[in-house]
């Protein structure tokens, strides 16, 4: 049997970067991958994907199809409101049955006898409304030749009904899983964590029923868990956190102490604040959307929501960026270097355990010696401040973790923000919301403050008289 997947739906409204409908996550994985793995487990031996907005994270995601034993091909739709015509390119030649799946659609799985004709497989027709396509039909080579061009998905949809009806079998679907809508979106989580799709793989260990969590994830004794849940791995569940009934927790993200989750998604990577309550909303790092209103919204605190750390991808980039950087830096002040090291014996460090002053004393002689340990991969050139284990203890345990988890810098937050002497808290929260919120370009401006305040202070000594009370 050959397989047609469609995957060209973007979705309705995005904060930032537009996404298709079939690359939503269902539960631990796009559902785009759950359609593909369907189709393989049917017997399709050969996939074409149809594809047209953003096809380079389609290829991304499935690659040439070798992992799953799969001969993968792809056409791109000239106009992805109208795939027909390259419906027909990846059909052409073929003289056996053909499954046509919508990548952002999933029902139960279903295999062909021999001598399959035409079947379309269909939701329910509700009152006063008509049956609509569900996103799988069985059809055969001459009907896909047949299909006019201009039609669009739902319109296709329409016409394989009207054809089916006449030459064919309709079949109604009663369970559909899908991530066109919001609304959809959410409702699929939970549907699928129930069971209501047959044969659908879920990663994750089932630790009672219900309940399913990932490889190195954290659950505090305290927090709650209502079933159907699934916590991803290296997720973290804070102290007296309620977790379901229905929701999902993405890989690597945070829910913080007093935080209630129900009916809803938390992808990969994002953080809930301390007792926040989310219901039937997907969080995507700083992006909230609220199904039921079709709102989507980006949060600007990142206390309340934001990002946990940068994509593992990105990090290797921070790193190797500022790696390179202070090797240039160093080299291009090595004299400057070699005399500061020797003032610096003389002198000896400073012993104030406060942000220093950005100042010409503190650049010459502890930010320029310091680029050779960021070089070594120590340290950051940008980063959270260094603490050992007993000032780590006296941080506020709502702030520990973050400064504890980021890489520790030569210049700090607090360092350009706060005055010498500011209390610990105030220390400590500046580093936790650099370290929920940083990115390439508040580094970049970090650095350019501290040089712009070091350069225009030549006689300062490092530190400065504390802050009045």
């Amino acid at each position: 049997m050959r397989a047609v997947v469609l995957s060209t739906r973007l979705a309705e409204s995005d904060a930032g970067r537009p996404q298709l409908t079939a690359l939503r996550t269902l539960v631990d994985r796009p559902i785009l991958q759950h359609v593909f793995e369907q189709a393989v487990r049917q017997g399709a031996r050969e996939i074409d994907v149809v594809l047209c907005d953003r096809p380079e994270d389609v290829r991304a995601l499935l690659g040439d199809g070798r992992r799953w034993g799969v001969t993968l091909r792809y056409h791109l739709a000239r106009d992805p409101a109208r795939p027909v015509a390259a419906i027909q390119r990846a059909a052409r030649g073929v003289r056996e049955a053909i499954m046509l799946a919508s990548g952002d659609c999933l029902v139960p799985a279903w295999v062909p006898g021999p001598g399959a004709v035409t079947t379309v497989f269909c939701t329910p027709a509700e009152a006063g409304a008509a049956a609509t396509w569900s996103g799988l039909a069985c059809l055969t080579p001459k009907l896909v030749d047949e299909m006019p061009a201009d039609l669009d998905e739902d319109e296709l949809g329409a016409w394989l009904i009207a054809r089916a009806h006449e030459h064919g079998a309709v079949r109604a679907v009663h369970t559909r899983l899908s991530t066109r809508t919001a609304v959809a979106w959410v409702a699929a989580q939970r549907a699928a964590l129930e069971g209501e799709l047959p044969g659908l793989l879920l990663g994750g260990r089932e630790v009672e029923p219900g309940v399913w969590v990932g490889r190195g994830a954290q659950i505090h004794p305290s927090a709650q868990l209502s079933a159907p849940v699934w916590i991803g791995e290296d997720a973290r569940i804070e102290r007296e956190a309620v977790i379901g009934p229905g929701s999902v927790v993405g890989a690597g993200a945070i829910i913080d102490a007093g935080a209630r989750v129900e009916s809803s998604l938390v992808m990969p990577g994002s953080y809930l604040g301390e007792s926040v309550e989310l219901s039937e909303s997907v969080v995507d790092s700083g992006v909230l959307t609220h199904a039921r209103l079709g709102a989507t919204v980006a949060i600007a605190d990142p206390f309340l929501v934001g990002t946990v750390r940068p994509r593992r991808a990105q990090r290797r980039e921070a790193r190797v960026v500022s790696r390179v950087l202070a090797g240039l830096l160093l080299a291009c002040a090595s004299p400057v270097v070699l005399l500061a090291r020797a003032w610096q014996g003389l002198r000896g460090r400073p012993t104030s355990a406060s942000p220093p002053r950005p100042s010409l004393g503190d650049l010459v002689g502890r930010v320029l010696p310091g680029l050779w340990a960021v070089v070594r991969g120590d340290v950051r050139l940008v980063g959270v401040t260094p603490r050992d284990a007993g000032a780590l203890a006296a941080v506020p345990e709502p702030w520990r973790e973050a400064c504890s988890n980021s890489p520790v810098g030569l210049i700090t937050e607090p360092m350009v923000q706060l005055e010498v002497g500011a209390p610990v808290q105030a220390v400590a929260m500046a580093d936790a919301c650099y370290a929920v919120s940083r990115s390439r370009r508040h580094d970049a401006w970090l650095v350019g403050r501290y040089l712009s305040v070091a350069l225009a202070s030549p006689f300062g000594t490092g530190r400065r008289r504390p802050a009045a009370a």
